[in-house]
């Protein structure tokens, strides 16, 4: 969890950087276990995790929101 923390905090430091009067952000981070039955007895079981990171920008009069699902460095550098 730290690690998603830290990248939402260089997240919103690089927005400062760039410009923006103020920003926030938001990261979460979901497990989600599915299991099916028939007839009383387990058929199916599925397992998925997810993690999306979300930014809210304000420059001046003008707000920009985006989002992504790739936590990889140069698609957070680019976001």
């Amino acid at each position: 969890m730290s690690h998603h923390f830290d990248t939402l905090c260089r997240l919103l430091e690089q927005a400062r950087r760039l410009g923006a009067d103020m920003a926030d952000g938001i990261s979460i981070e979901s497990t989600e276990c599915l299991m099916s039955q028939r007839l009383g007895k387990p058929e199916e079981t599925e397992r998925s995790e997810s993690s999306v990171v979300g930014l809210r920008v304000f420059c001046g009069n003008r707000q920009a929101i985006v989002s992504s699902t790739d936590m990889s460095t140069a698609s957070l550098d680019t976001l």
